[in-house]
């Protein structure tokens, strides 16, 4: 059955506070300019500064299995398609039990705007006997996230679960012995359903596990998020725990 339900920013790509985010990791934050007097005291149009990141969560770990918490960012290096990337932004994003505890890592897009299809992400780090897990990479061809806001927005009141339907364990999956977490990147609507899901850390996708997961997630219901006192799509992240007994 699920395990814990988490909201964070999603690992996805930048987020624009303003105009909400892009999913499939992709966004923009738009910060405008006050415009100045022109000559004869007309006055001109603001112009907007564009910024596009690629953030992504990572989880570190010890050679026990713990959560490492001290990572600085000179000590994690991140490609994308192969290319190393320089970190803009970085944040360690703490659990309640310690156990869920992630780092969220931002970097420039590559190609302003970005180029469609799939962009591999690797991470890594520098320092000895730590273990990094993190998404694999990206596509911006899919966009479940369009308009939606990260749970972590400023002012923002998160979607509470309401029903929270197991996902079905594969008899192929259980037969192989699969155990795990799939985590799911999922947009909570204005109504409280989810319009879209999608996997964001697979567990099994030759038996089904990670399709269970999506749709599970699909039919979770929310008493939806809040910004500002009206109702807006947000972003949320969910664990779905698959556990043999």
């Amino acid at each position: 059955m699920p395990a814990v339900t988490r909201f964070a920013l999603a690992f996805g790509v930048a987020v624009s506070l303003a105009a909400g985010t892009s999913a499939a990791s992709h966004g923009s934050s738009s910060t405008s300019a006050p415009g100045a007097p022109a000559q004869g005291g007309a006055t001109q149009n603001p112009r907007s500064a564009q910024i596009d990141l690629i953030r992504v969560d990572v989880s570190a770990r010890d050679a026990a299995g713990q959560p490492v918490a001290d990572l600085r960012p000179s000590e994690l290096r991140v490609r994308e398609d192969g290319v190393e990337q320089s970190i803009q932004t970085f944040a360690f994003i703490p659990s309640a039990n310690g156990t869920g505890a992630y780092y969220v890592v931002g970097y420039p897009m590559t190609s302003p705007g970005g180029s469609r299809g799939f962009h591999r992400i690797d991470v890594t780090t520098t320092r000895p006997g730590v273990v990094i897990v993190a998404r694999s990479g990206y596509d911006l061809g899919q966009d479940v996230a369009a308009g939606a806001f990260p749970e972590t927005t400023p002012g923002l009141v998160a979607p509470v679960a309401r029903t929270t339907p197991a996902p079905h364990y594969t008899s192929d999956a259980m037969r192989a012995k699969i155990q795990g977490v799939v985590v799911i990147e999922a947009v909570v609507g204005t109504d409280g359903a989810v319009t879209g899901a999608r996997v964001l850390t697979s567990l099994d996708a030759q038996y089904g596990l990670d399709q269970e997961a999506l749709r599970a997630a699909r039919a979770w219901t929310f008493t939806p998020g809040t910004l500002d006192g009206r109702v807006v799509p947000v972003i949320v992240r969910l664990d779905m725990a698959f556990r043999l007994h």
